[in-house]
């Protein structure tokens, strides 16, 4: 069993479907991932190398503020610029398994946020990074249901090397199973191997943070836990 398939409940596909994103994203030229459905997706590096198609390549749709109507009929790859609350309705029609990625770079004030209609899938702990100029990818994937379950993965939140704050805690978990460490806060995003995790995945009691089992946290795991 994989650290993701691990999380089984519906609001813990959050974990599994980063993973997929991060193969996607940083796979050789030879990857592909399966998705729900059965369906594989190549990685970026498989599309550039092979030209990619219309449904692959990457629209700009420059600034954006307010409204963003999306197409989840097919999968699809955007990018923009954010210049005040982007706001996501409820998509009218949908594909399952469809994938739609949003790349979102936040303008030179940041701050901005997302805020999908109600037929969106989210873990509201998961946010936009505030700092301007950062850029965050938004992950939808169309469940079952006609649903799109919604992820956001911060790359400056990620694994080694990435921007920490003064206050972050960081180590490798030196064995399989649940990592117990203190922890003065009362609300924290927590990340493995670069992965923001579901709230779900960890609690928080006086002094000290608890993340996963033994079936989600193995030897040599890299964890970052950051305070909001």
């Amino acid at each position: 069993m994989t650290t993701a398939e691990a999380f089984q409940t519906e609001a813990d596909k959050t974990l599994l479907n980063m993973q997929r994103i991060d193969a996607i994203v940083n796979g050789d030229e030879n990857a592909e991932i399966t998705v729900d459905g059965g369906r594989t997706i190549p990685s970026f590096a498989k599309l550039q190398r092979s030209g990619g198609s219309s449904e692959s390549t990457v629209v700009s749709l420059g600034n954006v503020s307010g409204e963003l109507t999306l197409d989840f009929t097919k999968d699809g790859i955007y990018e923009l610029t954010a210049t005040g609350t982007i706001n996501l309705p409820n998509p009218t029609t949908s594909t399952p398994s469809a994938l739609v990625l949003v790349y979102i770079t936040q303008d030179g004030t940041g701050g901005r946020s997302l805020a999908p209609g109600s037929a969106f899938e989210w873990d509201t702990d998961s946010q936009l990074s505030a700092a301007s100029g950062v850029k965050d990818l938004v992950i939808m994937h169309v469940q079952a249901s006609g649903h799109p379950y919604l992820t956001i993965h911060n790359f400056k939140g990620g694994g080694p090397g990435a921007t920490r704050a003064a206050d972050d805690i960081e180590f490798t978990a030196s064995a399989d199973g649940a990592q117990v460490h203190t922890f003065a806060g009362t609300r924290a995003r927590v990340y493995l191997e670069g992965l923001l995790l579901p709230s779900s995945s960890h609690t928080i009691a006086t002094n000290q943070i608890t993340i996963g089992t033994a079936a989600q946290v193995r030897t040599g795991d890299h964890i970052r836990i950051t305070a909001y």
